[in-house]
């Protein structure tokens, strides 16, 4: 799944780069929702590559930007909020965006 498009700084110069892809969930499907997320290091090792299951019922897939499918969704790890931030990031800096 990884597709790399955001990039932020852990320590030192070196760049880490993450991508996050969306689908839509809502009314119409008009309301985005993190499906799938994706991190390497500097030298391009896999950090974290899952796809998310939304809490919700998923409108559209998005495929033809997202490259999700519904068969994707079968074994997601569930969607939950940490406790804290730190615990997903250990990164001085990170920016994502989608």
């Amino acid at each position: 799944m990884i597709r790399l498009g955001y990039v932020f700084l852990r320590g030192s110069r070196k760049k880490d780069g993450g991508n996050c892809e969306m689908v839509g969930t809502g009314p119409k499907g008009h309301v985005s929702f993190l499906a799938g997320c994706s991190t390497v290091n500097y030298h391009g090792d896999v950090l974290y590559d899952e796809y998310i299951l939304p809490p919700c019922y998923i409108v559209d897939y998005w495929t033809r930007w997202s490259s999700i499918w519904k068969h994707h969704m079968l074994n997601a790890t569930p969607f939950k909020i940490p406790a804290s931030p730190s615990a997903c990031v250990s990164a001085p800096l990170c920016i994502y965006h989608e």
